[in-house]
């Protein structure tokens, strides 16, 4: 089950995140400094490796994303 926006919960590393289509994924997290974008061409769930104030450093195909806070749902067990 997704929550709210990530931004607005405290996802912390280990957790999972929902990530929508259209979404892009970029290679450091000041997207001024960035030289690799990866737009998602479908929804997808990703592992949190690290959290900052405005973006989750994700894991996608073996390489290191970050992904904004606010593009992000906290995915939670229902269980």
């Amino acid at each position: 089950m997704m929550n709210q926006r990530a931004k607005e919960s405290d996802v912390q590393a280990g957790r999972l995140v929902y990530v929508p289509s259209e979404t892009y994924l970029v290679e450091t997290e000041d997207p001024l400094k960035t030289t690799t974008i990866l737009r998602l061409d479908e929804p997808k769930v990703f592992l949190v490796l690290e959290e900052s104030e405005r973006s989750y450093r994700i894991l996608h195909e073996g390489q290191k994303w970050f992904v904004s806070r606010d593009k992000s749902y906290e995915v939670e067990n229902d269980s």
